[in-house]
């Protein structure tokens, strides 16, 4: 029978680790219903099997076996309003918008449920030892937009993205004394993340002749140095390299400049400068998509718990560092072309460190109230890079791949900050067979404006939360008790809303780029965005 019953946990926890999860936003909403509805200021409490999370120290509290089994349901909405591009290159020039984005724009993600299971057991060993394990998310984000640019100019730098970290997470208790317990956890984690866009690829050097200039005298430089004489004109350009029968697109190219009396370099800028004015480059268009894996990674979870009276808890949790070497590829699909360019791709990443901190009072045995704060090291996130086996190279001038390209990159600064959370919960046990919960948790971004984009579209937050925890010895059929004393059933009911709205006036550098390839414009990218999520959570849970 125990080999069944081992046999039995040992696939569920496959199982469950098996599941696509993510979450919200970059930091969990809350595991479990139970510390979701009081707001995650659960440190000071961790009497479920999610302790393993919140605080492993709290097992050793708990006098019986539990299991625990459960689902969050999350929609973000993400609205972003008066989106354009400026450039006060192009205003001096007369434009008063970017040629291909014109106007301002609205959208708004496509809101759609995410959805995070999350499962764990805890169990009592002896007097003073417990041990248990637990599944869940403690990372994760995944938001997708329209991924035409013409309703979602966003596009040009993310139209979706995703990021999720699962853990299986064992873990053992030891109380110390009637008053102190410690604990550890070991999260063992899979990660999977991506990025769908469109790249943004103007004829930027379309209004500077001296660019222009620049590449003419590059390209007649490189055919003297290979005809071995001075070439300063599209004609003998154009002759040396038949003689060679090489390079027939730019001879045919300079052939036709000849042809029309565009002769010397300064004559191919103007002529660049007035035939390009506007219009999409070659590659402009051309779509993205990264995926990539972290198959195996390891972090910690420490904590304590400390009980000075009858009416006081103190928890302290220590959560570790995630590495993640994530390994994948892209696919890029040109527009010209129906067949995908692909390569290896590989980015290194750190899931940040933590540290929660909680205080519980109970001064009444109706009711309870908690605090907590999380400090979060988001100042190790100072740049995301992404490195590819070969360069993802693109062309700017339409219909002349000959004469010009230009290397994509994806290096983005990131310039994260140190964040701490405040976390409020109450609880109030109206019956015997029933439990409220409240909760409430600020949340602010680690995003700075400078660096804020689509990749990670967040701003500071408010979490209100509402939960009910119900006993099965309420249940009855036909007037019957159905003595299901040892069930449980916790609700978590979420609304969470932006502080206020996000305005960017030009301070991203990486939205910036995304639209100025070139960087000659100097481009910015203004916008406002608000955002709101909903959330409902539901976990069954059992005491043996």
């Amino acid at each position: 029978m125990k080999k069944q019953m081992y046999g039995v946990f040992f696939a569920i926890i496959m199982i469950s680790i098996s599941i696509p999860c993510n979450a919200g936003n970059i930091d969990t909403f809350g595991i479990g219903a139970k510390a979701t509805s009081l707001g995650g200021a659960f440190s000071a409490l961790a009497d479920d099997p999610f302790a393993l999370y919140y605080n492993p120290a709290g097992m050793s509290w708990v006098k019986r076996p539990k299991f625990s089994m459960g689902l969050q349901v999350l929609i973000p909405d993400l609205k972003v309003e008066n989106f354009s591009v400026l450039s006060p290159t192009q205003e001096a020039l007369g434009e008063q918008e970017d040629l291909l984005i014109k106007g301002p724009k609205d959208f708004s993600n496509n809101a759609k449920g995410l959805f995070v299971p999350c499962m764990g057991y805890s169990m009592p060993i002896n007097d003073k030892i417990s041990a248990g394990f637990a599944v869940y998310v403690p990372w994760g984000v995944e938001l997708e937009f329209d991924s035409n640019p013409v309703s979602n100019p966003a596009a040009f730098n993310a139209y979706h993205v995703y990021m999720a970290r699962e853990a299986f997470t064992p873990g053992i208790s030891y109380r110390i004394n009637e008053k102190l317990s410690v604990g550890i956890g070991l999260s063992i984690g899979k990660s999977h993340t991506g990025l769908e866009r469109i790249l943004y690829i103007a004829s930027d050097l379309a209004h500077v002749e001296r660019q222009a200039t620049d590449i003419a005298d590059t390209i007649f430089k490189s055919i003297s140095a290979a005809a071995n004489m001075e070439i300063n004109t599209s004609s003998m350009a154009a002759a040396a390299l038949k003689t060679t029968n090489s390079q027939p697109e730019l001879t045919k190219l300079l052939t036709r400049l000849s042809a029309s009396g565009i002769e010397t370099k300064e004559q191919i800028g103007e002529y660049f400068a007035s035939t390009y004015d506007g219009v999409p480059g070659r590659d402009h268009g051309t779509e993205v998509e990264v995926e990539m894996f972290d198959h195996f990674n390891v972090s910690f979870n420490l904590g304590m718990l400390y009980q000075p009276s009858n009416t006081i808890r103190m928890g302290l949790t220590y959560r570790s560092q995630a590495k993640e070497n994530y390994q994948g590829d892209i696919e890029v699909l040109y527009p010209d072309s129906d067949n995908l360019w692909t390569a290896d791709a590989v980015m290194d990443y750190k899931q940040p460190d933590q540290i929660q901190w909680g205080i519980r009072y109970q001064p009444h045995s109706k009711w309870a109230i908690e605090m907590d704060m999380v400090w979060t090291q988001w100042s190790i996130m100072d740049r995301q890079i992404t490195t590819l086996s070969e360069p993802l190279m693109v062309h700017i001038l339409p219909g002349n791949a000959v004469i010009d390209s230009s290397t994509v990159i994806f290096d983005f600064p990131r310039n994260w900050v140190n964040t701490i959370q405040k976390r409020f919960g109450m609880e109030w046990y109206a019956k015997d067979w029933l439990t409220v919960r409240l909760g409430y948790f600020y949340d602010p971004t680690p995003v700075p404006d400078n660096t804020m984009d689509f990749q990670w579209p967040d701003g500071d937050k408010k979490i209100y939360s509402l939960g009910l925890g119900i006993n099965g010895s309420c249940f009855h059929f036909n007037n019957k008790k159905l003595n299901l004393d040892n069930l449980d059933i916790d609700l978590a009911f979420q609304y969470g809303k932006s502080e206020y709205k996000r305005f960017l006036g030009g301070e991203s550098k990486n939205l910036n780029h995304d639209y100025d390839l070139t960087q000659f414009y100097h481009r910015h990218v203004s916008l406002s965005a608000s955002g709101e999520v909903w959330g409902l959570g539901c976990n069954i849970n059992y005491a043996f």
